[in-house]
């Protein structure tokens, strides 16, 4: 479970806020129980906050995406990433016309944080460029 106390979201040690103008997604799509999904003020991109149990690395499961049947091709390469004093790796990848942006930091306890951000039938550098994504990259941070 996430949470919310002086205006920020808190688990596992990290922390962030939810960004003025988004609109929370009441029924995501997600694997597990601690997480939180929100659209984009226009509501044409989708943001994952999320923290997931992996026996793998972060670098590990994003290589896995790009193996035969996954059905993502790599935009960028898998290459190490700092964001608020986590230390992970990021990539972007695609399928079809969907785009996404994904950063993995590991925590404690076999944990990851997870950034996801999907983008349909845009350019995901266009919305990771966004002062609304801008805005939510600069204020994840360690706690």
């Amino acid at each position: 479970m996430l949470q919310f106390k002086n205006g920020r979201f808190h688990a596992y040690g990290v922390s962030f806020q939810f960004p003025d103008g988004f609109y929370i997604d009441t029924a995501p799509d997600l694997e597990n129980e601690c997480g939180i999904v929100a659209w984009g003020p226009q509501e044409d991109y989708r943001v994952e906050w999320d923290f997931v149990e992996e026996e793998e690395g972060p670098e590990a499961v994003l290589q896995r995406f790009f193996s035969p049947g996954y059905g993502m091709e790599p935009l960028s390469e898998v290459d190490p990433y700092a964001l608020g004093g986590l230390v992970g790796y990021r990539a972007t990848y695609h399928s079809g016309n969907q785009e996404y942006f994904e950063a993995r930091f590991p925590l404690e306890d076999n944990v990851h944080f997870v950034l996801l951000i999907h983008a349909e039938g845009q350019k995901i550098r266009d919305v990771l460029a966004s002062s609304a994504v801008q805005a939510i990259l600069k204020d994840i941070r360690v706690d």
